[in-house]
């Protein structure tokens, strides 16, 4: 059966998963790209390299994540996450950014945000909504 998440459902799953899919949009071009998070219940937390999705997220920071948790094609479920990027400066909010992270998954050694090499931002969320299928085969 097809149906809607609930907001629980839906904080359930931005909880414990810790690969999203980012969709950016600027200068007449979207850009789609799986990134790794940590989500604290107000904000998706994540880190890259300088590139295309943080100078695309810089022109336009309104933003959309989409998070998944796939069992099979006809049981899964997905949240979609809208929200406004910000870049984090200080060495305070880099460390919660470090923090979070490494709770979810060992993902980067612990120096990469202190080298300078590595970016920390987070994502305001400003709406969600989440779908789910929970169906069996039909043989």
């Amino acid at each position: 059966m097809r149906g809607e998440l609930t907001i629980e459902e839906i904080e359930d799953l931005l909880h414990q998963q810790y690969i999203g899919r980012l969709g950016c949009h600027a200068d007449e071009l979207t850009y789609i790209i799986p990134i790794q998070y940590g989500y604290d219940g107000t904000y998706l937390y994540g880190h890259a390299y300088a590139g295309m999705k943080i100078t695309m997220m810089q022109k336009n920071p309104k933003v959309c994540m989409q998070v998944d948790n796939i069992d099979s094609m006809y049981n899964w479920k997905s949240v979609i996450a809208w929200g406004d990027f910000e870049l984090l400066y200080s060495t305070e909010d880099q460390l919660h950014v470090q923090k979070i992270m490494l709770n979810k998954a060992p993902v980067f050694p612990p120096d990469d945000l202190a080298s300078g090499d590595v970016i920390a931002f987070r994502i305001r969320i400003t709406n969600k909504t989440g779908r789910c299928n929970q169906t069996a085969p039909k043989v």
